[in-house]
């Protein structure tokens, strides 16, 4: 992964953030009445947690950190190391 690829990873995140608001000004009448809000909604979450988790990795990589085994683990080793706020355990 490449300067290129994190910009193109954070043009995404931007651009759903964009549609996500559309959305949200919607009535919760209004968005629920229509199958493909809900399905843009979850898709543009969906796509956008992925390009954080994708970023988060290359981060990782790139900083030598603990390789984490999972998604949640990407996470834990940032907030460990200080370059995010320390995530609140639900357990």
């Amino acid at each position: 992964m490449n300067q290129r690829d994190i910009q193109a990873k954070i043009d995404v995140i931007m651009e759903n953030i964009e549609k996500l608001d559309i959305l949200k000004a919607k009535s919760f009448e209004e968005f629920k009445s229509d199958f493909r809000n809900i399905d843009s909604a979850l898709h543009r979450l969906q796509t956008s947690i992925q390009a954080l988790l994708d970023i988060g990795s290359y981060i990782i990589a790139s900083l030598g950190l603990r390789t984490p085994n999972t998604n949640a683990e990407i996470i834990e080793v940032l907030s460990e190391e200080g370059y995010i706020s320390p995530v609140p355990s639900f357990a």
